[in-house]
């Protein structure tokens, strides 16, 4: 005879404030990330997209108050974000930010929805409802404010300061920075020499040849995946 083993189901959460159920959003994606499914970075972001809205929506109200007004509320609020970058360098937020804030909070609403702790609105599950246009007639530029404040901030993570870094010092997309392996990596000169990831399927492969700065390369020792691994990252 067979045994058929029934999990015993989650009992339902006597806490019902918006902070609580984004804890456990972000909670799924970092055991997804223990898992290899998702990088670190990706968890680092679903936890700081949804910040926004705990903070404009409030972290101790109740998921229950969350209807259509508050997710047409949250997202008039995001296009003026969008709106006071235009007239203001240092406000707001520019493409393609606000696209990730709306697209990981839908996320998070159809997560409760089908866990049935709310009755979402059925705009939450349109591809063309609440997001933001891609434009290919606008072409944003990172600020050096900005990327001051990356850097220097206290509340960024270090390995976040680590890929910023990457990205400057190198060149270096967020493919490059995935596939990037120990053996590309002159732990000794602070180099690093490895052929571009945009432009593997080519047959003529451009070699880079990066000096990387201090503050790069102690971050990078710093975070760099056992050397018995191949690539430099974890968790890609």
């Amino acid at each position: 005879d067979k045994i058929i083993q029934s999990r015993t189901p989650e009992p339902p959460p006597k806490d019902k404030s918006v902070g609580f159920f984004i804890d456990r959003f972000v909670q799924r994606h970092r055991k997804r990330c223990d898992a290899g499914e998702i990088s670190i970075e990706r968890v680092d972001k679903v936890n700081s997209d949804l910040g926004k809205f705990e903070s404009w929506f409030g972290r101790e109200r109740s998921i229950e108050e969350i209807d259509i007004r508050v997710v047409e509320g949250f997202y008039n609020w995001v296009l003026d974000q969008m709106a006071m970058r235009k007239t203001d360098p240092k406000a707001g937020y520019s493409r393609p930010y606000p696209k990730d804030i709306l697209a990981i909070f839908k996320s998070f609403l159809r997560d409760l929805d089908e866990d049935n702790f709310i009755s979402a609105p059925r705009k939450v599950y349109s591809k063309t409802a609440f997001v933001i246009k891609n434009s290919k007639t606008i072409n944003e530029t990172v600020s050096l404010d900005d990327i001051r404040k990356i850097l220097d901030g206290e509340q960024v993570e270090e390995r976040t300061k680590l890929f910023v870094l990457l990205a400057l010092n190198c060149g270096m997309y967020q493919s490059d920075i995935s596939d990037l392996r120990q053996n590309e990596v002159d732990w000794i000169e602070g180099r690093i020499i490895h052929a571009r990831s945009k432009t593997k399927e080519s047959s003529k492969v451009p070699v880079v040849n990066y000096k990387l700065w201090d503050r790069t390369l102690a971050l990078l020792k710093k975070y760099r995946a056992p050397k018995s691994g191949e690539l430099v990252f974890l968790n890609r």
